[in-house]
């Protein structure tokens, strides 16, 4: 048994355009002047006005000086604890009244707390006018949604939830039948405009880490497994796709472990994949794959091809927008951060200006946001990260 060393992160976000400030003592880009941030560095497209007519400005000054926490270290499996769409950040506070989660309008800087720190929230996941996010509820997780403004948490046949992901109107989220971490569980699709709740991936065997988007929902399915649940060492499980129109279900069987998908537009998908046994270091290294949706499994393609990416801690998980996908890759001796397409050839690039210990890529419509782990601050309980974004 793998024993976690638990470490409270503060992240600080700030705004990566086509120039930083100057480095920190670890090598990392340091913070860069206010007045240079708000009117050098921000890289055409992003930040600058040019968007649809009608749509928000976002102002990297609203980023300016935000600290987010990282409750107890970094997420076991890999969830950051902020999230981003266009210009609506989500993310766990570390100032102010620390722990609480709060929503910012990144085109006008103005907040509203969604839970308060009591509630003990995190992994936060926004699309649209709806977001949400895990709580403890008489100390077991429950997911908690905001839709236009009105909040509810969720519940039904089953235990308790979490791991929830949001496409507008919708929330796909695991619900645990039983009580033990390792019981059986299905995953969940809530409706947020009709306020209905249904499950979609049930069977033998837990159905976890699922994705949404506006066509399909992609689960985790453990079901081949003889244990029949997750286990980080070693498990076996398939990706099974579910079309919400229909509720058509797409079996996608391969050997070995594939597992949390991330779907893109074009009926495109990546998801990580490991080998039936997997050495140390276990999950911090594995084959990063996509393909389409309803091709043959065995014709996806690996990113890197017959390599692996690598990531400093396990559960450092690239993010998916529309054809991309962003990584982070620690395979050249340090950690960078990369970007491929879903529908592109074999490769990716590196990201220029994303260096330090890279953690927690959210790719969003124009920007992904990109943690650096720096050094622990002397009485701190462990390190800081710094966030910024960069552009798409």
């Amino acid at each position: 048994m793998r024993t976690r060393i638990p470490w409270t992160a503060a992240l600080t976000i700030v705004w990566l355009g086509s120039g930083c400030g100057p480095s920190d003592p670890d090598g990392s880009p340091g913070e860069p002047a206010p007045d240079a941030a708000h009117d050098s560095g921000v890289p055409s497209g992003l930040f600058d006005g040019e968007t649809d007519a009608g749509a928000r400005v976002c102002d990297p000054a609203t980023l300016m000086g935000l600290t987010v926490l990282a409750r107890g270290g970094w997420d076991p499996l890999g969830y950051p604890p902020y999230a981003l769409d266009d210009c609506t950040l989500v993310y766990v506070a570390s100032a102010g009244s620390a722990g609480e989660l709060r929503k910012r309008d990144l085109s006008t800087g103005r907040e509203e707390v969604l839970s308060a720190a009591s509630d003990t929230p995190s992994r936060p996941s926004a699309s649209g006018e709806t977001i949400a996010w895990e709580v403890l509820v008489g100390g077991k997780s429950q997911v908690r949604v905001w839709h236009r403004g009105i909040t509810r948490t969720l519940s039904g046949a089953f235990d308790h939830a979490g791991e929830p992901r949001v496409t507008a109107g919708a929330v796909a989220f695991t619900a645990w039948l039983g009580a033990a971490v390792n019981d059986d569980t299905d995953v969940y699709v809530y409706d947020a405009d009709r306020q209905s709740l249904s499950a979609l991936a049930t069977g033998p065997g837990q159905q976890r880490f699922s994705d949404i988007s506006s066509t399909h929902v992609a689960v985790t399915d453990f079901s081949e497994d003889p244990k029949g649940h997750f286990d980080e060492g070693q498990s076996l499980s398939d990706i099974v796709v579910f079309e919400r129109s229909t509720a058509k279900r797409i079996e996608r069987k391969l050997l070995g472990k594939q597992a949390f998908p991330m779907l893109g537009t074009g009926g495109r998908f990546a998801y990580l994949e490991w080998n039936s046994i997997h050495p140390e270091p276990k999950l911090a290294a594995f084959f990063l794959k996509h393909g389409g949706i309803e091709g043959a499994p065995a014709a996806d393609v690996n990113v890197k091809g017959s390599d692996v990416v690598r990531t400093d801690v396990a559960y450092v998980r690239p993010s998916v927008r529309g054809m991309g996908i962003d990584f982070i890759d620690t395979s050249s001796g340090s950690a960078q951060l990369y970007r491929a397409r879903l529908d592109g050839p074999l490769g990716a690039t590196v990201v220029a200006g994303a260096t330090g210990r890279l953690l927690g890529p959210i790719a969003a419509e124009r920007m992904t946001l990109v943690g650096i782990r720096l050094g622990t601050t002397p009485g701190a309980l462990g390190p800081t990260l710094r966030l910024f974004g960069v552009a798409r």
